[in-house]
């Protein structure tokens, strides 16, 4: 760590952008671009993951939506309200990705042209409209686990 504390050091005051790009340490150069490179591997197993999980939701364009962008989308309900209705049913189901919950665009959309039925009745409405997956050796590549 000693060969560090010489880069750490405190740069001299004045806004950022005064700093000259050829008076950078190079020292301190090389340790910001391994940092990066390593961060950058350390995330890309996360990222590929994540990536996978949205492609599992059967349609990798969809747009998903947070709590508080879904309750705008559907004309601005209070959180508590929004709350009541994902508890009651009410709403259409939410997709939980790494602990936190979406909403995708599209149901609430076809949810709404619905007249907002409750979760089953549209659910079922949903399932009656897409095709059933082939079965058996004809399966599509991309559904087979």
């Amino acid at each position: 760590m000693k060969s560090l504390l010489p880069i750490l050091a405190p740069a001299p005051a004045g806004p950022p952008h005064d700093a000259d790009p050829a008076s950078v340490d190079p020292r301190l150069a090389a340790f910001v671009q391994a940092f990066a490179s390593a961060l950058v591997g350390a995330l890309s197993p996360w990222l590929a993951k994540a990536q996978a999980a949205l492609n599992r939701l059967g349609n990798p364009s969809a747009a998903l939506l947070s709590a508080d962008d879904a309750r705008a989308h559907c004309g601005g309900l209070a959180k508590s309200t929004w709350c009541d209705f994902d508890q009651r049913g009410v709403i259409p189901a939410a997709v939980r990705i790494g602990g936190r919950v979406f909403w995708r665009r599209a149901d609430l959309d076809a949810w709404v042209e619905r007249s907002c039925p409750g979760r089953a009745r549209f659910e079922e409405s949903m399932a009656a409209q897409k095709p059933s997956a082939p079965r058996g050796k004809h399966r599509p590549a991309s559904i087979v686990k």
